[in-house]
C-alpha cells in the first residue's frame, strides 16, 4: 500500500514540484504586507518538500532524469524566497541586497 502511494501522490518528482510552487508562493506572500507573516511558514514547507523528496527518492530507488533537473531549480527557487524575505523586510540594506545576488548567481 505504502509502495503504491509512494509511486503515486507522493513520487519524489511531484513533492519536488509542491515544493517549487510553494517556493513561489513564498516569494509572493512576501511581497505583500497582508501576507508577510505567513511567507517564512510556506518557506519552511517548501524547505521540508525537499528534505522529504530526496529521502522517498533514495529510500525506494526512484531518482530520474526529471528530479535531477526540478531539484536543482527548486533550490534556486528557494535562494530566491530567501532573498525577498530578507530585501522585502529591510529594502533599503544595499548589502544585504548584493549578497543575495552574488549567492543567487554562485549557484549557477
Amino acid at each position: 500500500m505504502l509502495e503504491k502511494l509512494v509511486r503515486g501522490v507522493l513520487h519524489p518528482n511531484r513533492i519536488s514540484f509542491y515544493g517549487l510552487v510553494l517556493a513561489g508562493a513564498s516569494v509572493a506572500a512576501a511581497c505583500f504586507d497582508e501576507s508577510r507573516s505567513s511567507a517564512p511558514v510556506i518557506y519552511l514547507a517548501s524547505a521540508a518538500c525537499d528534505f522529504f523528496d530526496g529521502r522517498i527518492a533514495r529510500a525506494y530507488n526512484l531518482s530520474s532524469r526529471e528530479g535531477a533537473i526540478l531539484d536543482p531549480m527548486c533550490d534556486k527557487v528557494k535562494h530566491f524566497a530567501v532573498g525577498s524575505l530578507m530585501i522585502c523586510q529591510n529594502p533599503e540594506n544595499s548589502f544585504l541586497v548584493g549578497t543575495t545576488l552574488a549567492s543567487f548567481v554562485n549557484d549557477y
